[in-house]
């Protein structure tokens, strides 16, 4: 009676690409976007892979970080030496807390009111904010009719869970009708909601991320819905979806029924 979905790759297509950058006052867009993906380079992350993929369309060469450190639920830090005509440093690429939290200050005023509801990546070099990108993630096609046909199945709930701000996720809520959100949660929150919810109802949680898979475990009936889901996320669910068609999870719930 109760659907939980991840937001990344399962809601959406997972497939993110750059919408939108902003720079600070005499920075380049190559330089800030080339200092991300050297900090971003060896990670897997959705919005890691766009950054990568618009170096690659460009045409542009990736610099080498001499270290990197992912720091869990905030972004990467990395130490990237001066490339080209360009200058290295201590660089941050992740969240806007993440910044704040490491004492970078937005001097120039570059995050205003229009990029509210946006899926946003902060850049910064020491302290200094050298910009912003903007980062799309399509929803998938016919999720939407899939959510529809649930609710007509018998599904009471239906609970969108995501590491991303607030105010991206309450726009794909409304856009999704669903009936609640939790966002800017840590990976090992999502069992802790899976938990609760369960509680009260039977739970399917749908999800296809590493991150996803204690959720996926504590749930009731767990499925792990696309062709790029992880193997650990395959090990802890009960139903391995492997196209990208959201259509797949209704054939589920009516065989797991008749059965």
């Amino acid at each position: 009676d109760t659907v939980v979905l991840d937001k990344t790759g399962t809601l959406t297509v997972g497939i993110p690409q750059i919408s939108f950058t902003r720079t600070a006052k005499g920075v380049d867009e190559k330089e800030m976007i080339l200092l991300a993906a050297s900090a971003e380079q060896h990670s897997v992350h959705p919005l890691a892979v766009a950054i990568q993929k618009y170096v690659k369309e460009h045409g542009w060469t990736t610099p080498q970080h001499t270290d990197s450190k992912t720091i869990v639920a905030r972004g990467m830090l990395a130490e990237v030496p001066d490339f080209e005509t360009y200058k290295g440093g201590t660089i941050r690429v992740g969240s806007k807390k993440f910044l704040a939290e490491s004492g970078v200050k937005d001097t120039e005023g570059l995050i205003d009111s229009s990029l509210a509801g946006k899926n946003l990546l902060y850049v910064a070099r020491g302290t200094k904010l050298l910009g912003v990108i903007g980062i799309e993630d399509p929803i998938r096609p016919a999720m939407k009719k899939t959510l529809n046909q649930m609710r007509r199945y018998g599904i009471d709930e239906i609970v969108m869970l995501t590491g991303d701000s607030k105010a991206v996720a309450a726009k794909v809520a409304q856009d999704m009708d669903i009936d609640a959100y939790h966002a800017e949660i840590l990976p090992e929150d999502k069992s802790n909601y899976v938990n609760k919810l369960k509680q009260r109802g039977t739970v399917m949680m749908v999800g296809d991320g590493i991150n996803d898979a204690p959720a996926l475990a504590f749930a009731d009936v767990g499925v792990s819905l696309g062709g790029r889901q992880t193997d650990i996320a395959a090990e802890s669910s009960a139903v391995t979806i492997h196209g990208e068609d959201p259509a797949r999870l209704m054939e589920a719930l009516e065989l797991g029924r008749r059965t």
